[in-house]
């Protein structure tokens, strides 16, 4: 979910927590403004904004735009907790800026490789842009389907080996500043830690009990051990915003251990998760994350009872300002949702645009009096295509219940739309956005990856902006106990 966080909202978050300093990432939250002009905007005429992102605990993913003007000025103003990358949309990859930063960009559509900055971190993010656009800044671990475990943890280990190398040539011929090489050696571990956690799941599918057995007898996961070390400077100059993504492929890796020799069915406590991490890991930011990360999914899940059941641990080991305040921006913001569902809903209709929010309003007005499954998808993303396998095998499930599942193809050409739909015969009512309406909702929900659903309630309200498929026993849960509210 997503917040508009306003004064009353930040001064309680601050009476919470406390004017904390930050261990070198940041201090408590800085108005930061991106600015700039567009030159040959004739290049790219459909594109009138630009976006940052700013991702941490708060959801706010997409939420600062600013319209780029006929003479080409543009200007984005928002809050930043920590010294972190940034990334920019369309056309402009990351920066790297710093709380209470100004920086100026020139951005020539007709040569986007080419950007110009003044003002703060201005050396930095020319030495960013550089490497970014340049053969060393590709840190892409390529998922193989075809190869078997062993033979992936090798390609990775050669993978960063090289990225590696590649990262050292630079840094000798640009001479960059420390938070560069820091950010940088980030990246090529958070990409080689996250491409091993995920690929079991990837390889296995949709085969769990393939997946269960195979992940209790074996020596895979020993590199889980070099974590720690490999972290534990972690967040000391600069945030590399790519740890979010990591920490939910980790956390899925710590419950499945945690689940060793037990029932299917068991439901891991949330206590468990949290002595677990606590007892083994080193403190440090990384830990934090972690933790913070457990916090967050609850969030999510629009659970706020697990946090007002463990705000003393959280409160005792969580001291990192730019993980605190976002996640206590997030609880009071999902407090105030539950009191006034509409309003939320709204505030995020409202963050869609014009072209996301009518498509989105309009299938709510067709489908009042019912509950909404709704499933964002895409032609190309495998992960979306055995989601929708799974829904088509539950879906007969509700046959005669007030219920209606939506789906709705994102970033993708309608020819393919068409073909794959054919191809599937996946039941429910389908629709398909074009390139500003698929960015408009994206926006709207927060939507990091894909697939991502969301539940809408009978009165029309979105109620969930990201939960788990179908095949998940909590999601029907969620549905079931909507369909038998009054």
């Amino acid at each position: 979910m997503k917040k508009i966080i306003g004064f009353t909202l930040c001064l309680s978050t601050l009476l919470l927590v406390g004017c904390v300093k930050q261990k070198g990432t940041g201090i408590l939250p800085k108005r930061t403004v991106i600015s700039g002009k567009v030159q040959h905007m004739e290049i790219y005429p459909t594109t009138k904004e630009l976006f940052a992102e700013v991702t941490d605990f708060s959801d706010r993913i997409g939420d600062s735009k600013g319209s780029i003007n006929e003479d080409g000025s543009f200007k984005i103003v928002f809050d930043l907790y920590a010294n972190q990358d940034i990334k920019i949309r369309p056309l402009i990859d990351k920066i790297i800026l710093h709380p209470g930063d100004s920086i100026y960009i020139e951005i020539d559509f007709n040569d986007i490789g080419n950007v110009r900055f003044s003002g703060d971190r201005a050396e930095t993010n020319r030495i960013l842009s550089k490497y970014l656009w340049s053969n060393a800044g590709t840190v892409n671990f390529f998922t193989h389907d075809k190869l078997n475990m062993d033979a992936y943890k090798l390609y990775c280990d050669s993978m960063r080996t090289d990225a590696l190398e590649k990262q050292k040539r630079f840094i000798q011929e640009v001479n960059p500043p420390k938070e560069f090489i820091e950010w940088s050696s980030d990246l090529i571990k958070i990409n080689y830690y996250k491409s091993l956690l995920s690929y079991p799941r990837n390889y296995f599918r949709r085969d769990v009990e393939g997946y269960n057995n195979w992940f209790y007898s074996t020596s895979y996961f020993d590199f889980t051990k070099d974590i720690d070390d490999d972290f534990k400077e972690f967040g000391n100059t600069i945030v590399n915003s790519d740890i979010y993504r990591m920490l939910k492929s980790y956390d899925d890796f710590i419950s499945w251990k945690l689940r060793r020799n037990r029932s299917k069915d068991y439901q891991l406590p949330l206590s468990e998760r949290i002595d677990e991490i606590i007892n083994t890991h080193k403190d440090g930011v990384f830990k934090q994350l972690l933790l913070g990360n457990l916090y967050y999914q609850f969030f999510c899940s629009n659970i706020i009872k697990a946090f007002d059941t463990f705000k003393d641990v959280f409160d005792e080991n969580i001291k990192e300002p730019f993980i605190k305040l976002p996640l206590y921006d997030h609880y009071n913001y999902l407090k105030q949702t539950i009191e006034n569902p509409k309003v939320a809903s709204d505030a995020i209709l409202s963050k869609m645009g014009v072209s996301g929010k009518e498509l989105l309003d309009s299938i709510i007005v067709l489908n009042r009096g019912k509950v909404l499954f709704v499933d964002l998808w895409a032609t190309w993303c495998g992960p979306c295509l055995e989601g929708m396998k799974a829904s088509k095998e539950i879906m007969p499930q509700y046959k005669n219940k007030e219920i209606e599942f939506i789906f709705i193809c994102v970033s993708s050409t309608e020819e393919n739309w068409k073909t794959t739909l054919s191809r599937l015969q996946i039941g429910g009512k389908h629709y398909f956005c074009n390139q500003e309406q698929s960015g408009a909702i994206r926006r709207g929900l927060s939507v990091k990856g894909i697939p991502h659903y969301l539940i809408i309630d009978k009165e029309g309200f979105i109620v969930e902006t990201d939960c788990s498929g179908l095949e998940h026993q909590a999601t029907r849960n969620q549905i079931e106990k909507l369909l038998t509210d009054k």
